[in-house]
């Protein structure tokens, strides 16, 4: 299989972590400039909606981050991580649609043309959108492992945005909200970081930047410089 996308985190990082969680053997196409996508590549796979990122395996050829994790878990035979009934199946779907509300809220403290510190500390008032959806999906979580009581591409999605809010938040000056405001939030995060092949993906991708850096009026931290900062070793949670 190939996954493309390009040389960053970007909306395909939780897709990267599934794709290792699963033991899956896909290999990477990151276009070297926007030229080479663009002009040559981009119109050549036959994809039916050409676009980054995409999965190729055979003659399957797919598009949009928001599909592929379907497609992968069922090829690995996992079809639980996206749900084990209706129910949690229609449940994950909402979820998503939580993070993607987070994911747009952060996105318009990083790409804000000015004052992006004070963006961040407007977009963390207690009753702001960020603010909320946390609290609620800390209630959702409650005193389970995870948000369905067992694993699901929703963990996955959740520890790598609560990543990305931490890496905007260090790199504006402030702490990280998560760990300061949900702590139980804060735990689940380093528990799907620490499921065996993902911590090995994280590892990995410690220097990837989260956004493309020539995109952003602010040098915005990668995960490694995130954790050097915060002297993060053995027991990250604690040393934040």
């Amino acid at each position: 299989m190939e996954l493309g996308y390009w040389g960053i985190k970007g909306v395909v990082e939780p897709i990267r972590w599934l794709i290792a969680h699963l033991g899956l053997e896909v290999k990477e196409y990151n276009p070297a400039s926007a030229e080479e996508w663009f002009g040559t590549k981009k119109q050549s796979l036959g994809l039916d909606f050409p676009n980054l990122p995409y999965l190729i395996d055979g003659d399957v050829k797919i598009s949009e981050s928001i599909a592929i994790p379907y497609y992968l878990v069922h090829k690995a035979g996992k079809p639980e991580l996206l749900g084990k009934d209706l129910k949690d199946q229609a449940k994950i779907r909402e979820i998503e649609g939580v993070f993607l509300d987070i994911r747009k809220e952060i996105h318009q403290i990083v790409f804000a043309p000015e004052n992006h510190k004070a963006a961040l500390l407007k977009a963390l008032e207690p009753n702001s959108a960020i603010s909320t959806k946390l609290a609620n999906l800390e209630k959702l979580l409650g005193n389970k492992e995870f948000f369905l009581g067992y694993l699901t591409y929703a963990d996955l999605l959740f520890a790598y945005h609560s990543e990305f809010l931490w890496a905007v938040a260090d790199s504006l000056g402030e702490k990280d909200p998560i760990a300061t405001r949900h702590p139980a939030l804060d735990k689940h995060c380093y528990k799907i970081h620490d499921l065996p092949k993902i911590k090995e993906r994280v590892a990995q991708s410690m220097s990837v930047p989260f956004m493309p850096p020539p995109m952003l009026k602010f040098h915005l931290e990668t995960l490694g410089e995130v954790f050097e900062k915060n002297n993060v070793g053995k027991a990250p949670a604690e040393a934040k």
